[in-house]
């Protein structure tokens, strides 16, 4: 039975690559900042799971709607989520041979935004990627 744990952040995702692109650097900083310690406080209340190699599903659950595409999404808020994953030492790396990332679910809940992260154990031997 591989390991499987939920975090749900109950926030606005974080922005897009292109948005975080246009913000000032200290902007960037806040979001990748208080993700970081949102997801360390789910990990520390999910009792800290680490995974070695991880399939890791997004989420994505924005309060307004705008037309989103994946790819930008994965570079917005999937680096800032990946970042604050290794960090909080979840996950090991989040390199391709550690972690598996599939396209990310996006849409709206205008009353409760969110960012829901659910990792997976994959075996040993299987490239993650």
């Amino acid at each position: 039975m591989s390991k499987v744990v939920t975090f749900v952040i109950p926030r606005q995702p974080p922005p897009s690559l292109n948005a975080m692109q246009r913000m000032h650097w200290a902007q960037r900083m806040e979001i990748k900042d208080t993700w970081a310690e949102e997801i360390a406080v789910a990990a520390k209340e999910a009792g800290k799971p680490q995974f070695k190699r991880a399939e890791v599903r997004l989420r994505l659950y924005y309060r307004t709607h705008r037309r989103r595409d994946a790819d930008n999404a994965i570079g917005g808020a999937g680096k800032v989520i990946l970042d604050a994953l290794r960090k909080a030492g979840v996950i090991r790396d989040d390199h391709t041979d550690a972690i598996r990332l599939p396209e990310p679910v996006i849409a709206v809940e205008r009353e409760n935004p969110r960012g829901e992260i659910e990792l997976r154990e994959l075996a040993e031997g299987r490239r993650a990627g």
